[in-house]
């Protein structure tokens, strides 16, 4: 009898580890940074900038937004917004439509399987907006 206890628990090692190193488990990527709520009232742009990773070159709805720098010479170096669940194809059509205030949490997508559900769309980096 102690011998099936033994073979199920390393069976059960086994699984665990081949989970572990095909990364199957649950993600807890670090490069996915997030902050919650807007104490200073701070406008999107300014609150983008405190993200690690994320450069920001200009101000208001006029500002470029990148991801691990220049990823491109000729085509867009723009991530993906996302606001709600919603794609936003461009930094200004989200600026103007977020209001600071109901800012609830930002997240940067930046390693390719974080990025991956969006396809192409994400390959510049993904960030995540939720507002109340």
């Amino acid at each position: 009898m102690p011998r099936t206890n033994s073979i199920s628990i390393f069976i059960c090692l086994l699984i665990t580890t081949c989970f572990l190193a095909c990364g199957l488990s649950q993600n807890t990527s670090k490069t996915q940074e997030e902050k919650t709520i807007n104490p200073h009232n701070l406008d999107l742009t300014q609150l983008l900038q405190k993200q690690p990773g994320v450069y920001v070159r200009g101000t208001g709805y006029t500002a470029s937004i990148s991801i691990r720098g220049v990823n491109s010479l000729t085509l867009s170096n723009e991530p993906l917004f996302i606001l709600n669940g919603q794609p936003i194809h461009s930094y200004s059509s989200l600026f103007d439509m977020v209001d600071r205030s109901n800012i609830t949490s930002i997240k940067v997508l930046k390693n390719g399987g974080d990025t991956s559900i969006y396809g192409v769309r994400g390959s510049n980096g993904v960030i995540v907006i939720k507002t109340r």
